[in-house]
Parts: structure tokens; sequence; C-alpha cells
């Protein structure tokens, strides 16, 4: 499976016409060119496929050491930090996996904490109001039933009903600590009959056709791996006439190959499915949507996070670092400037998306 894993590593490549023995059979060798780095989950398409028509699939286990030992690795760094970057892209891969039907968390207590210091109140990623009011910008709210996916803690449901007039919002997710802390949020809110939220888990949404008049989604989108099956989905739910506004975070056509990248990501806790904002559009018309849209809001965000940078250098981290503890306020801080010198290397590519269901 060495070869399986290497076609999806960055910074690895396979010769064409050089082979060599490996129990009986020829294989072409991997060669290692530059920093090893995970652009996307690599296996779980495979755990959910092999799981679909049986309950005895197991998943792949780990094979870095495999990896390293039959590889042309390079002679210009340590071995040591090869088999570092392998063992980093694996341990992501694993954490990507489903375990007993239900996703890794990747948002626990003392990251949501972190988050929520510095952003506000139930919200997991910048921008917070003020972005929710760009995006819905000559998009009349009030009176609809809205599905928000990805709705994390709660705080851009709450928005939605309160300041924007929604009639009804469902929130979903898939870490059920989220959807408590989302559900405890609307209560002292007051919003408990209108804001409701429900765990799902990957995959279909469980609703029935054209059930809302809009679909949003603001930063959660950056961990679904199949773009177009998420879109297509979405269509199925709207109501004829209905729109899907989202946020989502994409990259470069390059970017697997960025350095700037590759350091950013080692830092981070959480793991992404980054596509090219023209992929994303091309998603969004072959799903069917009328009106697609997707916006390049890459200079309003490299403010932002200049400003999230110079909050968290300030004395403000010695408070974080009292909640959440001094590892995590240290951890935002290098994972602020990681993202920093992706959006100013052109890398990193905040987007706003757009589409409407025919009438």
């Amino acid at each position: 499976m060495h070869g399986e894993f290497g076609e999806q590593f960055s910074g690895f490549v396979f010769t064409n016409h050089a082979w060599t023995q490996s129990y009986g059979s020829r294989v072409r060798p991997l060669m290692i060119y530059g920093d090893v780095l995970r652009p996307q989950p690599m296996t779980v398409s495979w755990w959910r496929y092999a799981e679909s028509p049986t309950d005895k699939a197991r998943r792949m286990p780990a094979v870095e050491v495999t990896i390293l030992n039959w590889s042309l690795v390079r002679e210009d760094i340590p071995r040591s930090q090869t088999c570092q970057q392998i063992g980093l892209a694996g341990r992501q891969n694993i954490q990507s996996f489903p375990i007993t039907g239900e996703p890794t968390m990747q948002y626990p207590t003392n990251l949501t904490n972190a988050l929520e210091f510095i952003w506000g109140e139930g919200i997991l990623s910048p921008g917070g109001p003020e972005e929710v009011a760009q995006m819905l910008e000559g998009i009349d709210v009030s009176g609809c039933r809205v599905l928000d996916i990805g709705s994390g803690l709660g705080g851009i449901d709450v928005l939605l009903a309160a300041k924007h007039g929604a009639s009804a919002v469902i929130g979903i997710d898939v870490e059920p600590q989220l959807i408590d802390s989302a559900r405890d949020l609307a209560a002292k809110e007051g919003l408990s009959g209108r804001v409701t939220f429900q765990l799902v888990t990957t995959g279909k949404l469980p609703f029935a056709d054209a059930s809302f008049n809009l679909v949003f989604s603001k930063d959660a989108m950056v961990h679904i791996t199949d773009k177009l099956a998420v879109y297509s989905e979405v269509l199925r739910v709207l109501k004829p006439g209905g729109w899907f506004i989202a946020a989502d975070w994409l990259w470069s056509e390059s970017a697997a190959e960025s350095a700037v990248v590759h350091a950013w990501l080692s830092k981070m806790q959480l793991t992404f499915a980054f596509t090219p904002p023209a992929a994303a559009l091309r998603a969004l018309i072959e799903a069917g949507f009328a009106e697609p849209k997707v916006s390049d809001l890459r200079r309003e965000l490299q403010e932002a996070n200049r400003k999230e940078v110079a909050l968290l250098e300030g004395p403000i981290r010695q408070k974080l670092a009292a909640i959440v503890g001094t590892e995590m306020a240290e951890n935002r801080l290098a994972s602020a400037k990681g993202r920093q010198g992706a959006l100013d290397s052109g890398d990193l590519i905040p987007c706003h998306l757009s589409g409407r269901r025919p009438t």
C-alpha cells in the first residue's frame, strides 16, 4: 500500500521507467523530492466504499515506515526529518477516519474555548456578525426556513434568527459536544423554539427534498472532501428559487506544493480538504445551480488575520492562556501566523460561494 499512499502525498513522485523487486512483484519506486504533506483525506473514501457492502471492513494500518524504507529518500535533509513529515501526514489521515460510524473529534473544548475567546461567543471562525451580513447582502432571510451546515457552537444560527429574521433555523454538525453547546446557547438567548440543532453523520442530508428557503454554511465545508456531493445535496433540499450561501477556505492550484502551506498545516490540529476556486465553481455548475458564483475574499481576510496576529502577540495571549493553557494559546498564535503566511503568498484563498436552485 506504500505506493497508493505515496501517490496522494505531495512531495512524492513515481519514476516512469525504474522498477524494483518487492515480495516477488515489480513496483515503481517512490522518490521523495520535497517536503511531505497530506493535502486532503486519503483513505476515508476507500473506507466508506469498503464499509458500504459489509460491516467487516477494517481501517488501513499505518504504513509510514514502509513508505520511508521503500522510497528513494532525499539526502539534503536528515532522514529523521523526512520520517517525521511522513508520520505527521499519516497521523492526520488517521484523525480523519470514522470511528464506529462517527468522525474523530476535531473541536475539543479547549480549542472551541480558544476560538470563542478570539472571535466571540458561539463563533468558531473569523468574521462574526459582519461577515454574515456581508454574505447575506441582497438576500432577505426574514420568514425563511434555514439550514446551517456545520453549525459549530451555534453563534451563526442565533444571528440568522435574532438579527436576520429567519423563522426557523436548523443547525447540523457531526460532533455531539458542539450540538450540546449550541443548544445551550440557543436556550440562553431564548431561541430554542426557532433555532434547533441536529447531530448528523457525513453523507446524505437527513431532510426531504425542497425543505429550505436558504442553505447557509460558514467556514465548515473546508472539512468536506467531496464538494460536488455536498453541493448536490444542498440543491436537493432547497426549495425552487432558494439560495445556497457559504464561506469556504479554498486554495490555489499549486498550494499543495507550497512550502508556506506545508509550514502552516504542520502546526494545525484540524484536518482540511481544500479545493481551488475554479474547481468549486465547476462543482456548483455541475450540481445544477443557477447564478453560481465564487468570490475571492483573500484581501479582506489578510487584513483581519493581521489584526488577529497582533492581538495574540500582545497581552491578550496571557489572558487566553489562563483560560485554555499556555500550549493552546501558543498554538493559536502559531496557527494565525501560519495562516497569514498562506494568505500573503496567495496559496490560501478564502471565498464566498453562492447559487440558486432553478425555479
